[in-house]
């Protein structure tokens, strides 16, 4: 099994928060060192408007309402082009 100790520094970090709502989860995230790219379920990137400290200018974002038709393919269209770009070094 691998350990923390022995991880070296990569170029893109994938991460997936998970927590109640309101508990801090999209502005935890928007800390991050930019680029950043959300993938908002529930519409509620304006978070970021309350986090004044935040570089918006370095976050994208798409939106995917949950009861919409065709969630899922779109998702995965979009996750599919992002392997891409990220194969083929076009992902930052």
């Amino acid at each position: 099994m691998p350990k923390a100790s022995e991880l070296t520094v990569d170029k893109r970090f994938v991460g997936l928060f998970v927590g109640q709502s309101g508990s801090g989860k999209t502005v935890a995230e928007g800390s991050f060192p930019g680029p950043i790219h959300f993938f908002d379920f529930d519409g509620r990137i304006r978070g970021l408007l309350g986090a004044s400290w935040i570089n918006r200018d370095k976050i994208t974002y798409d939106y995917f309402p949950p009861k919409s038709e065709g969630l899922i393919p779109d998702l995965n269209k979009k996750l599919e082009v992002m392997s891409i770009q990220a194969r083929t070094g076009q992902l930052d």
